[in-house]
């Protein structure tokens, strides 16, 4: 049987805290750590795995130092990530975090090019503080707990990827975009990938294209 997510216990969400500050981690080491049964650390791994769609992945095995069975480890998907980083005391460690996780997503993969105040942003974006009603192009949609919850893993990285690359950027995110060569040249290929429309709209995009490459 499926998890639901509104059912998540302290232990679930432990796991996820866990693997979000120290990337991959083997069930035993979940334990200790945790200072819970071996047991439990099996369920409660089982049923974030078994979640649709999943909040955790099993990664590989290594051989037990003790000769016993393999030791099975475990990382977080990125709807799992953003499902923890919904918790405001991991923001603490948001450059840790992002390093761990850098291969997930394009603006971890730019986050210490990122000012202070440009990280309070994202944080902002992420954890929806922001009164998002008036974009109207992407609507409720912007909740992240739920595209989160009900998307793809792959599905959720293009639709926060695209907050930086896609047809409308999100207005507080422009200055990041503009300022890191990055972000702005993946920008600048997603306009190209979209000339060929009508001339109005491939006249804007050639304009914004000049701009950023200018």
């Amino acid at each position: 049987m499926v998890t639901r997510i509104k059912s998540l216990l302290k232990p679930h969400k432990q796991i996820l805290q866990l693997l979000t500050e120290q990337n991959e981690l083997a069930q035993y080491d979940m334990a200790k750590q945790l200072g819970t049964s071996y047991r439990t650390i099996l369920r409660r791994t089982r049923e974030l795995e078994r979640i649709n769609p999943p909040l955790i992945r099993f990664v590989r095995e290594e051989p037990s130092e003790k000769g016993g069975k393999n030791r099975k480890i475990y990382a977080l998907t990125l709807n799992g990530l953003f499902y923890a980083l919904k918790n405001p005391k991991l923001w603490d460690r948001i450059d840790k975090i992002a390093e761990y996780h850098k291969g997930k997503l394009l603006i971890f993969e730019c986050w210490n090019l990122l000012t202070e105040s440009e990280k309070q942003t994202l944080e902002k974006v992420i954890m929806n503080k922001y009164d998002l009603d008036k974009y109207s192009f992407l609507g409720a949609i912007l909740n992240l707990d739920i595209v989160a919850l009900v998307s793809s893993e792959q599905s959720i990285k293009e639709f926060i990827d695209k907050l930086f690359t896609g047809m409308v950027v999100l207005k507080e995110l422009r200055p990041i975009l503009k300022r890191i060569d990055k972000l702005k040249q993946v920008r600048i290929q997603a306009l190209q990938e979209e000339l060929g429309g009508c001339e109005v709209v491939k006249a804007a995009l050639q304009k914004e294209i000049e701009k950023l490459s200018s």
